[in-house]
Parts: C-alpha cells; sequence; structure tokens
C-alpha cells in the first residue's frame, strides 16, 4: 500500500477507484478521444482516479475536459503532480474534483512502476491522501 499527500485544487468528495496511470503528461487536445473517453496509452478514464505528472497543450484542453465531463466519460478525480491554468479551469467548469500531489513524482514512478499489476486501485481520503493498493 502507498499513501500518497495531496492537496484539494478543486475539492470532491472521499472516493475510490481503479488507478489510469501515465507517467508522461497528457494533452487533453491531442491525447484525448473525448468522444469515447479514452485517453491514448492510459485507456478509458471514466470512473478513475487519472494520476498524471502535468498536461500540456492549449487552452482547448479544458473545453475537452469539459466535454468529458458533459458526456459522462470524465474521470472520478485527477491527481497531478503540477497543475497547470489550463488543467484548473477544465477541472472548474467540468466540476471534476483536482488535488496536487505533494509527493515526489519521481518516487511515485519507480514505485508504479515496479508492480506487476497494472490495475491498481485508489482512495482519495479527506481530500489529504491518495492511498494506492
Amino acid at each position: 500500500m502507498i499513501r500518497l499527500r495531496i492537496n484539494p485544487v478543486v475539492k470532491g468528495s472521499d472516493c475510490c477507484a481503479e488507478i489510469a496511470f501515465s507517467e508522461k503528461p497528457v494533452s487533453f487536445l491531442g491525447d484525448v478521444d473525448a468522444a469515447n473517453g479514452i485517453i491514448r496509452g492510459i485507456g478509458r478514464v471514466s470512473g478513475r482516479i487519472l494520476l498524471i505528472p502535468t498536461s500540456v497543450g492549449s487552452t482547448v484542453g479544458s473545453y475537452i475536459l469539459y466535454a468529458l465531463s458533459k458526456s459522462g466519460k470524465a474521470p472520478l478525480a485527477i491527481v497531478a503532480s503540477d497543475v497547470d491554468p489550463i488543467l484548473i479551469t477544465g477541472a472548474i467548469i467540468g466540476n471534476v474534483p483536482l488535488y496536487k500531489l505533494l509527493d515526489s513524482w519521481e518516487s511515485v514512478v519507480d514505485i508504479l512502476k515496479k508492480g506487476t499489476n497494472k490495475h491498481r486501485e485508489g482512495c482519495i481520503i479527506k481530500g489529504e491522501y491518495l492511498v494506492i493498493r
């Protein structure tokens, strides 16, 4: 079990779900199939906790996250090592809980890459911790 410290940017409720993890930044404009709720290299994100280093790309990315939310295909929550204005805006207008990771991204990557189980479950607890099993 891994316990990571997080800080709410767009607060949500406690939740548990499968982790959708990307070692690389996500471009919501270039990497996301908004019609199907799939992110290239990650797969389906609907109903999952998206764990990413950051987002990249244009301001349209905010509206892609909003579109995912409106179609019911958005992540249950997003945890990012670096939260940028585009990601924050998309989370606000899409009503998607967003948390900033306070622990080292490199250590998270090392821990998650060591495991053989690609399907890990995580729980956001009190908006202060992401616990991964």
